[in-house]
Parts: structure tokens; C-alpha cells; sequence
């Protein structure tokens, strides 16, 4: 196998309206990710205007980017066993959107990387990736009010219009979506979580980087990346 756990693939449009480097207003970004099932950790993510294939493909560079290297480009330090994660997941669970049943995207099984497609209206199949985008958006939209954020009554009638209040980025906005991710696996305690005894006995903290950290090293010997040449070859266009 490529690698250790479930990755379940997902798209949300973020409560957020954009400016250009002008000032201008674009839209609203798409957020894409790759969840581990077990863990909750964020394997990968990309932020785009557009999603389909164009979103799929830089999800996929960034699940196998070193994650310290990655954040440095946004002059974020970061430990490595914060976000330890560099390997395609042997598993990769999608819904029956166009992109993930492309036959570029479908390639990506000769990796060793095996693919299960979710029927459609099931988004409780993929429960980890929803609950991430959920607390994704809950923890930026607390720190960014009135900074072009959608509230709730945005499409009442006379709701204030939010696209007036649009004054950050896409690369403002991406270093703020780092900030949460890393908060997200690296710090929120995970409530109830089933630990194993071999997990008490080495302390395994009830929180996503760890318990991914935990899985890697039984995992060991077995363990094997996927080339970044390799992996962009099978998605291109």
C-alpha cells in the first residue's frame, strides 16, 4: 500500500467573500480536502476559484507536499509531527462528482491507491471531511467579521450585502486557512475518542496529528511515498 488510512475527498464554497491584489471583489474561494477517516487529520487541502479537475489535481500536489515546506511559503513555522503527512492514503473515498470519476483521477489506482466511490446524497458517508469543513469555518469566521465574511440572514431580504465588506486576499485568506488547519489537528482535543490500551500505554494524545503520528509508526517498515513526478503525470490533463 502507498500508504496508511482512509482519505475522504470533499469541495465546500467558504463563508467568505475575496478581493484581487486591486482591491477589487472576485467571489467566494473553494476549499478541497482530504480527511483521514480514523484520525480527522488534514492529509492535504487546496484553495481555488475553481473547482472541479483544476482543484482535484492541486489537492492532490498538496497531500504529498512537505507540510513544513509548504507552510514556510506563507512564513508559517511548523513542526513536522504537527502535520506529518506526505503519502497518498491507500484509500480515497469520494463522492459521484465529474472529477473524481474522470479518468485522469481514476489513474491514480495504479498507484496502489485503491478508490471508492459514495452514492450520491449520503454526505454522512463522509462524515470526517464534513465536520472539518464545519470547524474549519466556525474557527475563521469567529476572527473575521466584517471582513467580508456571510452571515447567516445573507440572503434574507434587506440582509446587508457582505460583498461590500470583502478586504482580504486569496494568499491573506490561505495563510489564515493554514493557521486553522493546523489548530484543527494539532490542538483540538478530540471528545470520546476510543483509544486502544497500546495507545494509553505510549500517551497517545486524543488529537489528529497524534493519533496519524501513532498510526505512521505501526504502519513503519511498510510505509511508502508516492514521487511528486509520478502523481502529476497520472492527473494530467
Amino acid at each position: 500500500a502507498p500508504s496508511i488510512g482512509i482519505g475522504m475527498l470533499d469541495s465546500t464554497i467558504c463563508d467568505i467573500y475575496l478581493v484581487n491584489a486591486a482591491g477589487n471583489l472576485v467571489g467566494r474561494p473553494i476549499l478541497t480536502a482530504c480527511v483521514d477517516a480514523y484520525s480527522g487529520l488534514c492529509c492535504g487541502y487546496s484553495l481555488s476559484w475553481e473547482g472541479g479537475v483544476y482543484s482535484l489535481r492541486n489537492l492532490m500536489a498538496n497531500v504529498i507536499a512537505d507540510k513544513v515546506e509548504w507552510c514556510r511559503k506563507f512564513g508559517i513555522h511548523l513542526q513536522q509531527k504537527d502535520w506529518n503527512c506526505s503519502q497518498i492514503p491507500a484509500i480515497l473515498v469520494t463522492d459521484m462528482g465529474t472529477e473524481y470519476k474522470s479518468e485522469n483521477f481514476e489513474q491514480i489506482s495504479e498507484l496502489g491507491v485503491k478508490l471508492i466511490n459514495l452514492p450520491p446524497y449520503r454526505p454522512e458517508l463522509k462524515g470526517a471531511v464534513e465536520k472539518f469543513f464545519d470547524l474549519i469555518q466556525t474557527s475563521f469566521k469567529a476572527h473575521l467579521k466584517g471582513k467580508g465574511v456571510i452571515e447567516p440572514d445573507y440572503q434574507e431580504r434587506g440582509a446587508h450585502d457582505y460583498r461590500k465588506d470583502a478586504c482580504l486576499t486569496m494568499r491573506d485568506f490561505e495563510k489564515i486557512i493554514i493557521h486553522c488547519i493546523i489548530y484543527y489537528i494539532s490542538r483540538r482535543i478530540i471528545a470520546n475518542f476510543p483509544h486502544t490500551g497500546q495507545m494509553i500505554a505510549e500517551k497517545v494524545q486524543p488529537c489528529a496529528s497524534e493519533i496519524w503520528n501513532y498510526g505512521l509508526r505501526q504502519a513503519g517498515a511498510n510505509l511508502i511515498s508516492c514521487s511528486y513526478d509520478n502523481l502529476m503525470l497520472t492527473l494530467m490533463p
